[in-house]
């Protein structure tokens, strides 16, 4: 594209604040609990129960999409589980408060 005929983007921007409803006040927040030289990688991998974990909840999830979007398998739609138990339930389930900041069109020119 020449110099002459540079096109322009434009894109809407729409910003909200959404209120955490889980509550995190039960976690240290005074100090870092380890520095990063401390820090060893594996720590923040996923271990065999995380991954075992993520593997039930997929075939619970897949499960209700498959009985509820594929008519052969409709009939188990009222034997899948909706949604995965966790221990926030509770806290999710509550309406959630979204405020929105500001709807700022902008042009972006392309370079």
């Amino acid at each position: 594209m020449g110099i002459g005929r540079q096109g322009k983007d434009f894109h809407m921007f729409n910003l909200l604040a959404v209120e955490n409803r889980v509550n995190n006040f039960h976690l240290p927040n005074d100090k870092p609990t380890k520095t990063v030289d401390e820090l060893q990688l594996s720590e923040l991998l996923p271990d065999q129960e995380d991954n075992n974990t993520l593997k039930i909840n997929w075939c619970t999830l897949s499960a209700h999409i498959l009985a509820r979007f594929l008519p052969a398998l409709g009939f188990l739609v009222s034997h899948v589980p909706k949604v995965v138990e966790h221990k926030y339930m509770a806290e999710t389930r509550k309406k959630t408060t979204v405020v929105s900041t500001c709807t700022c069109p902008g042009t972006c020119k392309d370079n």
